[in-house]
C-alpha cells in the first residue's frame, strides 16, 4: 500500500496479450502499430510474470481474483451469480443463486457449439421469460431479472458446476456442461428448455430477419457466498462497469466505483490517495473477447484505443507527479510496473509491444 498521499493505479486488462495458441497472428497484427506509452512502460518499468499461462484458457475472473488478493476461485468459477447480485443490489444475497443466460446453440458436425449470447430487447426478454419461467418454477427455481440478466434462486444447496458462459463461446459444449453430483439434473433442464425455445415465435422472427435465435439457456455461476473473510491486499477503490467485479470488491471490503470512460476523466474525479484497481475490460466486448474469438483486427484496434484513452493519460499523470506508480496486469498473472523514479531511466530502450507477446 502506498504511503499517505501517494497514489498508484493498477489496470487489469485481460486479453492484453492475445491468445498464446495464435501468437504469430497476434504479433503480426501489432507490427507497425504505434504504442508509445506502452513502449515506455515496458522499456523503463519492470515485468513480473505470474504462475499461470495460456491466454486461451486463462479465465477472466480468476485473474481478477488474483489482482484483488482474494482466495483462488473454485472449479467452475464459484458463486459468480451471487457476486453479481451483490454488485447490482449493494446488499449481500442469501442462499444459492445461478445465472441463466439466453444463448444461441448450433450443431457443428458431430458437436454442439455456443455461437453467441444474443442481444434481446425488452419485449423479446418478456416473451422468452414467460416461456420458461413456469417450467423452472415447477423445479423449485425462482427467477429474478437484474441488470439485464436472469438469475435463478435454488431452494437447496447445489453440488455442480459448469463453465462460465463467456468461457464456453465458440467451443464444443460437451466439456463445459454441468458436472458434479447434481449435474445430471441440470443437463436435463438444459435439454427441456431447448425444446421450449426452439420453435418459439420470437426465435422464428429472429431467424426471419437474420438474427441469431435465443434457443437455449446456459446455467452457470452457481453457489452461495462464502463467509466474509478480510482480504490480505488493500485497495482504496475498485473501478469497474461489471456487476461481478463490484460484488468481488465488496466481498474484499473495498469500495466499488463506476469506471469513467477514459483516464483523463478518472484523474479529474480526484481519486483518493492509495492503490486503485481499474478494470477496463468487459466480457462480451473488448480485448479479452476479441482475443478469445481470434479476431486480431478488432483486438489490435481496441489495443490502440486502450493505449490512447487510458495508458497515455496515466503515463502523463505519472510524469507530472499526480501518480507515484502505474501497473498493467493481465489474466495470466503477468504484470508490468512503472514507478515515477523509473522515468529517469533514459538509457533503457523502449520495447515494442510485440516483444511482450
Amino acid at each position: 500500500m502506498p504511503v499517505s498521499g501517494e497514489r498508484e493505479a493498477v489496470l487489469y486488462v485481460p486479453g492484453l496479450c492475445g491468445r498464446e495458441d495464435q501468437r504469430t497472428a497476434f504479433r503480426a497484427a501489432v507490427q507497425g502499430l504505434e504504442l508509445p506509452h506502452w513502449e515506455m512502460l515496458a522499456g523503463r518499468g519492470r515485468q513480473e510474470q505470474g504462475g499461470r499461462h495460456g491466454g486461451l484458457r486463462a479465465e477472466f475472473y480468476a485473474g481478477l481474483w488474483q489482482c484483488l488478493g482474494l482466495e483462488p476461485l473454485p472449479e467452475g468459477g464459484g458463486p459468480l451469480a451471487a457476486y453479481a447480485l451483490w454488485g447490482l443490489r449493494g446488499e449481500r444475497p442469501e442462499g444459492c443463486w445461478l445465472r441463466a443466460d439466453p444463448v444461441c446453440l448450433e450443431a457443428d458436425r458431430d458437436r454442439l457449439v455456443m455461437r453467441a449470447v444474443p442481444e434481446l430487447d425488452a419485449e423479446e426478454c418478456a416473451a422468452l421469460e414467460q416461456a420458461f419461467a413456469a417450467h423452472l418454477r415447477a423445479e423449485g427455481l425462482h427467477l429474478e431479472a437484474a441488470g439485464g440478466a436472469w438469475y435463478l434462486q435454488a431452494g437447496e444447496h447445489q453440488e455442480w458446476h459448469a463453465s462460465p458462459v463467456h468461457q464456453s463461446l465458440g467451443e464444443d459444449l460437451h466439456p463445459h456442461l454441468p458436472r458434479g453430483p447434481h449435474g445430471r439434473r441440470w443437463r436435463r433442464l438444459l435439454n427441456e428448455v431447448q425444446m421450449l425455445l426452439h420453435e418459439h415465435e420470437i426465435n422464428q422472427e429472429r431467424r426471419r430477419r437474420g438474427a441469431q435465435p435465443a434457443n437455449s439457456l446456459w446455467f452457470w455461476g452457481v453457489g452461495a457466498l462464502p463467509a466474509a473473510a478480510p482480504a490480505p491486499r488493500s485497495w482504496s477503490a475498485v473501478w469497474t462497469m461489471d456487476a461481478v467485479t463490484r460484488g468481488l470488491a465488496r466481498a474484499g471490503g473495498f469500495p466499488a466505483r463506476t469506471l469513467p470512460e477514459h483516464g483523463e476523466a478518472w484523474l479529474a474525479a480526484g481519486p483518493a490517495p492509495g492503490r486503485h484497481l481499474l478494470v477496463w475490460e468487459g466480457l462480451r466486448s473488448g480485448l479479452w473477447a476479441a482475443a478469445r474469438s481470434g479476431d486480431v483486427e478488432r483486438w489490435s484496434a481496441l489495443l490502440a484505443e486502450w493505449e490512447s484513452r487510458w495508458l497515455g493519460p496515466l503515463c502523463a499523470a505519472l510524469g507530472a507527479g499526480h501518480l507515484t506508480g502505474l501497473a498493467v496486469c493481465d489474466e495470466r498473472g503477468a504484470c508490468w510496473r512503472l514507478q515515477r523514479r523509473d522515468l529517469r531511466r533514459w538509457w533503457r530502450r523502449r520495447r515494442p509491444f510485440h516483444e511482450s507477446l
